[in-house]
């Protein structure tokens, strides 16, 4: 099962993305639904994909949640509030999904993820499907993935995913220094690794040394950099 640090992961890595210069018909998300559930239509253009952005983080990272995957906002609320998964704005975590209704009619009308939470001053972070970049066009259905800053008047429920519950040891795992060593390593891979700032690399052998000899006294940072690696490897297919 997934955590929240690897949704969030696929939620940023997709900001920018927009419907406008994809060059296939619908969208990436869109596309996928219509696989997942053999519906062609979700995949065609023109279809709003909020929630389908939302439900392929989730899928991605391997976290379930009441109501997910889904394309349509209402049933995600309805789902959720049956599981008691909701929880109030000011409880809200990163990571959640919140769903927002724009006319006060009790419908929610779009979902984005929580990255950040400010209760005391009322607002989230979020980064949400098809929406817009800023306060002019549609919020629910501008096209881009975006990330904005929402406040909590128009908040019509927050749903918790099922997240792994070992997930803050999980997060806690990668200290500075652990990432420092997982960059190093990326920077060895591609060529760019230069430790005394001299432009003179450090050979394979001599790396795998000074790693070896890094993470010797913490086995958890070995496992830790290694499901890092995983989910590179993964992304880049």
């Amino acid at each position: 099962m997934g955590t929240i640090s690897d949704v969030l992961y696929c939620a940023r890595d997709w900001i920018g993305y927009s419907r406008w210069t994809d060059p296939e018909e619908g969208t990436v998300f869109g596309r996928w639904f219509a696989e997942k559930t053999g519906e062609p239509y979700f995949g065609t253009s023109g279809v709003p994909y909020c929630a389908m952005f939302a439900s392929y983080c989730l899928d991605w990272a391997g976290v379930p949640c009441a109501g997910m995957p889904s394309a349509y906002c209402p049933d995600i609320v309805s789902a959720g509030e049956d599981a008691g998964a909701t929880v109030s704005c000011e409880d809200a975590e990163p990571g959640d999904l919140v769903l927002f209704d724009w006319g006060s009619d009790g419908l929610a009308d779009h979902v984005g993820i929580v990255e950040e939470n400010h209760p005391g001053e009322g607002y989230m972070t979020t980064i949400e499907g098809n929406t817009s970049n800023g306060a002019g066009g549609s919020q629910s259905n501008g096209g881009v993935v975006a990330r904005r800053q929402r406040g909590y008047g128009s908040v019509r429920c927050v749903v918790r995913p099922d997240f792994n519950e070992d997930s803050n040891e999980e997060e806690d795992m990668l200290t500075e220094h652990q990432d420092k060593l997982l960059a190093t390593i990326y920077e060895q891979v591609t060529g760019t690794y230069d430790p005394t700032g001299r432009g003179v690399n450090l050979n394979d052998h001599d790396h795998i040394k000074w790693v070896a000899k890094a993470v010797a006294d913490n086995a958890a940072a070995i496992q830790a950099v290694d499901a890092k690696l995983d989910k590179l490897i993964e992304k880049l297919g």
